[in-house]
């Protein structure tokens, strides 16, 4: 195949050009090297290269509120401090150890009631006033059944006005009530009113509510679970 084809080998000598060696540039010639040559020619750019953005620093100013964005660019907004408020809210309960007006209003509105219950039970009995005075100082047993019929007026009166309307008719005028909003919602509610009336009723009505004045604690609430409030309007 290669019959026709003289091969000359050659030694390896300088005449080939491996004898050149690789120079070792210094700080200053790569300085040189790297200007653009004394040719009145510049390098010219690439057009189809994005210029590179300019980047320029501002000096941030102190912060004193918080950042809201606006408009493609940071804004500083100052936050309001809040004001609290001393004034009492509407509808806010403030615990009471007695209301004396709201009690002589409901007093006077179960005597009235106590009178028209015993209107009925004189045209039944066909008793006489003058006689039901003498038996009451003659007879315990009609002393009993007097004041039977005053505690059962008197509960009739707190446990129908407080479990459909709330209040009781001196509340109402008073401003206040018994037992919190979610309490009168609870299925326990009008015997909890029944506990605490039976309690101040049998203690002599005024014993229990004295002593809560002067101790600044409302004791039937305490015993109840059911306490006094007065509503802020």
């Amino acid at each position: 195949m290669f019959e026709n084809e003289d091969f000359e080998f050659k030694p390896i000598t300088d005449g080939l050009g491996f004898h050149k060696k690789s120079l070792e540039l210094r700080d200053d010639q790569i300085g040189e090297a790297s200007l653009p040559l004394k040719t009145g020619i510049l390098p010219q750019k690439n057009p189809n290269i994005a210029p590179r953005p300019e980047i320029t620093k501002t000096k941030a100013a102190p912060a004193t509120g918080k950042w809201k964005p606006s408009l493609g660019h940071l804004q500083m907004t100052e936050t309001p401090t809040p004001v609290k408020s001393t004034a009492p809210v509407q509808g806010e309960l403030k615990p009471l150890t007695t209301n004396w007006a709201a009690s002589l209003f409901d007093a006077a509105m179960v005597v009235g009631l106590t009178l028209i219950f015993s209107t009925v039970v004189f045209a039944m009995t066909a008793i006489e006033f003058e006689e039901l005075i003498q038996l009451l100082s003659e007879e315990s047993g009609a002393r009993i059944a007097t004041a039977v019929l005053l505690i059962s007026v008197l509960e009739i009166y707190a446990v129908a006005c407080r479990s459909f309307f709330g209040k009781s008719l001196g509340e109402f005028e008073c401003d206040s009530r018994l037992g919190a909003p979610h309490q009168a919602q609870s299925m326990m509610y009008p015997l909890m009113v029944a506990w605490r009336t039976l309690i101040v009723a049998l203690t002599g009505f005024v014993t229990l509510p004295i002593l809560s004045s002067l101790t600044g604690t409302d004791i039937p609430g305490k015993i109840s679970g059911v306490s006094l409030y007065r509503e802020t309007t």
